[in-house]
């Protein structure tokens, strides 16, 4: 950068923080103050052809882009990751499991060093499978690192 575009930028720079900002740039952050209200907190949404009595939590968003395959029979295979901890999103399992009507003929949890797991056997009508919650940790010096990853599989049983 040169002398002379050293300077504009300085200018710029104390103008903007002696006068405020140009109406241009007021209404360019006020449109996208509005843009990211009611923005999901990541671009990836919920897939659409899943099936409505599947409980999905999709509270904030997704860390990544949830994989699902559904097939013409009815069967399904969706793994997302929440942006949420292990506790809430295992709580949403129980509690919505039982809303939506599924049974849950048999749960099982797993513990270990940097990891947790619970696992739900699910069952409705013709349809058997098991939903899995998972939290791995990764330690990275000072701070822990928690991903959260929800994997549901279905099947449907004529």
């Amino acid at each position: 950068m040169g002398f002379i575009a050293s300077i504009l930028t300085l200018r710029d720079s104390l103008s903007w923080a002696l006068l405020g900002l140009s109406p241009l740039q007021q209404s360019a952050l006020e449109v996208e103050g509005g843009a990211n209200r009611f923005r999901p907190f990541g671009p990836e949404l919920t897939p659409r052809n899943l099936p409505s009595d599947l409980p999905i939590y999709a509270v904030r968003g997704y860390r990544k882009r949830p994989l699902a395959t559904v097939t013409s029979q009815g069967d399904v295979s969706l793994s997302y990751q929440p942006r949420e901890t292990f506790d809430v999103v295992a709580a949403f399992y129980e509690g919505q499991l039982q809303v939506k009507r599924w049974d849950v003929t048999d749960s099982h949890e797993d513990t270990g060093a940097g990891y947790r797991a619970r696992r739900f056997d699910v069952q409705k009508g013709a349809r058997l499978g098991s939903i899995a919650v998972e939290e791995t940790v990764a330690d990275l010096g000072p701070i822990e690192h928690r991903t959260v990853s929800v994997s549901i599989d279905i099947a449907y049983w004529d």
